[in-house]
């Protein structure tokens, strides 16, 4: 039910600045909202018991290793962006024993779903067409500076996506 007054506030929001502005932008817009509202709302797309076990297994059954096989199943499906949530809003901002609780507790199911995301994505020939990142605040870093610990921006980016050539020129080296 949330979906729907979250569709619905989106709709108030997009008509009021629509009154305002106006501009050709919008009728791309539409297009591409009214595909992922479909994608979203089309049972099929979200229904991950169409997976097979060992691959859900592989994900992992938590809300990190599900998000990221939804992820996976959107891309599949056609949608440009997509983003997954499986940690908590808070769960990297660690205030005491971080060491631990990223090593034992956050680390270990982020690197298991990249890694099954990535070979996943692989498989299914997605990946040169598809662009990972992996980002966000993860705490601080193990230096103090003026008595306490800086934030720690980490970022993780795959990309296979190959340039399309607009020279038949040889590579260097090559005949």
């Amino acid at each position: 039910m949330r979906i729907w007054v979250r569709r619905t506030f989106a709709e108030v929001v997009d008509r009021r600045y629509r009154s305002l502005m106006s501009s050709a932008e919008h009728a791309n817009m539409d297009r591409f909202s009214a595909q992922a509202w479909q994608m979203l709302l089309t049972p099929a797309v979200r229904d991950l018991a169409k997976e097979p076990e060992k691959l859900r297994d592989r994900y992992g059954r938590d809300s990190v290793g599900q998000s990221a096989l939804l992820a996976r199943r959107l891309v599949e499906a056609g949608t440009r962006f997509v983003t997954t949530a499986g940690f908590h809003a808070n769960s990297w901002d660690t205030h005491g024993a971080s060491d631990q609780g990223h090593r034992d507790r956050l680390a270990p199911p982020l690197d298991r779903t990249l890694s099954v995301l990535l070979e996943d994505l692989e498989e299914r020939g997605l990946l040169d067409s598809t662009v990972v990142l992996a980002m966000g605040e993860f705490g601080r870093t193990p230096e103090l500076k003026s008595g306490s610990r800086p934030r720690s921006l980490a970022k993780l980016l795959v990309s296979r996506a190959r340039r399309r050539r607009h020279s038949r020129r040889p590579r260097s080296g090559s005949q």
